[in-house]
């Protein structure tokens, strides 16, 4: 069931979000086009035209950084504690599957976003023969060894580390949303709190960890250190992530207030 839920979800929200990564990408072409391009000679309408598409282009690209936000928090909220929960709640599905249907969706955008961010700008810095030369840089640095384990290793690391950030933040902000549900009249108000009330209590307990690695395990291994912060790092996001995703079960399975 849980691969139904996926499938309806992407349908959903990619109706949103793949017409703006194509309006980003083609913006971005037009603005390295008329924008960037000495060859085209100086006019008041083409400067006009300039504005406006470089005005588009930096519109849009913003729009693809909050719209994943924005549209994830909308998509709890509507799917699971407004009045679509009754009929959400109905089917033959737990909680716990509406949660990481909805969180591994987010994820998934968000790095989708985030190509087509870096795509844009690679369209507009473009030159020829850019890709060979950067391919060529990938080869030299394999042939010197600078590419070795470690640094292959910490490149991993930081992307699970990012991913499982975005997953841990994703799913503090439906946590907040779950305990502000609980109280009828002032939802947006409690969830509010909620969110600076678990924000608070992370940034007490990463300060806190933290001085404990800078003092026992960085000590211990400064060849990786980074390796060893970043792997460190994915334990304490896992544990976040953990404990925001039990508190949204159990407010799903047992608190949820619809009325």
């Amino acid at each position: 069931m849980l691969n139904k839920l996926l499938k309806y979800e992407f349908k959903s929200t990619g109706r949103t979000f793949l017409p703006v990564y194509g309006a980003l990408l083609i913006t971005s072409f037009l603005t390295r086009l008329f924008v960037f391009n000495k060859d085209f000679s100086n006019s008041f309408f083409l400067s006009l035209f300039q504005v406006v598409i470089s005005s588009l282009f930096g519109f849009l690209l913003m729009a693809v950084c909050i719209l994943t936000l924005v549209v994830s928090l909308q998509r709890f909220y509507k799917n699971l504690l407004g009045e679509e929960g009754y009929l959400s709640m109905t089917l033959p599905v737990r909680p716990w599957q509406h949660i990481l249907c909805k969180s591994l969706t987010s994820l998934v955008w968000y790095i989708f976003s985030s190509i087509a961010a870096i795509l844009a700008f690679v369209i507009l810095a473009y030159e020829k023969g850019m890709l060979g030369d950067f391919f060529k840089a990938i080869v030299t640095l394999i042939r010197r060894g600078s590419l070795n384990a470690q640094i292959l290793t910490a490149c991993g690391e930081f992307f699970l580390f990012a991913a499982l950030g975005i997953l841990a933040f994703t799913m503090m902000l439906y946590a907040s949303m779950a305990l502000g549900q609980l109280n009828a009249n002032k939802r947006l108000l409690t969830s509010f709190g909620a969110f600076l009330a678990l924000n608070f209590l992370v940034q007490i307990l990463m300060g806190v960890l933290g001085n404990l690695a800078v003092q026992w395990v960085f000590p211990m291994s400064s060849r990786w250190a980074l390796n060893v912060a970043l792997l460190l790092s994915i334990v304490v996001e896992l544990f976040f992530l953990a404990g925001f995703f039990a508190i949204t079960n159990y407010i799903l399975s047992r608190k949820l207030n619809l009325e």
